[in-house]
């Protein structure tokens, strides 16, 4: 009895690691601080590659439920390159950046602008 119990934790481990690794270490997430909030603000996600080699990232700007506002947009960064994605709806509240490999290969942010300047910067982790 005791064997089958090790055997059944052990598949479902095995299980959880397989399913988990697809996106695991790849995706870096942005508090949510909605763009429209005092004013519309237009939101941008921006990346930077800090890495010696080019990485593949995908730029996503979403609203509180997770649906994406804009993109997703994959961008090729060079070493010691960056990009950004916009939206001036108000209606972005987060992003999420998707590397080729790790995301600690990336350094990302949400940027709030309302129009005369920066506002706030949400750090992505």
């Amino acid at each position: 009895m005791r064997i089958e119990k090790t055997k059944a934790l052990a598949a479902g481990l095995l299980l959880t690691a397989l399913t988990g690794s697809a996106h695991a270490g790849k995706v870096a997430w942005t508090a949510p601080a909605l763009a429209a909030y005092p004013t519309t603000q237009t939101m941008y996600c921006t990346a930077v590659n800090v890495s010696t080699s080019p990485v593949d990232v995908t730029f996503e700007i979403l609203d509180y439920f997770g649906a994406n506002i804009q993109g997703p947009i994959t961008i090729t960064l060079a070493p010691e390159t960056g990009n950004a994605i916009g939206d001036g709806t108000g209606n972005g509240a987060r992003c999420r950046f998707t590397a080729s490999t790790s995301a600690k290969k990336i350094r990302g942010a949400a940027l709030y602008d309302d129009g005369s300047g920066y506002t706030s910067i949400v750090p992505a982790f």
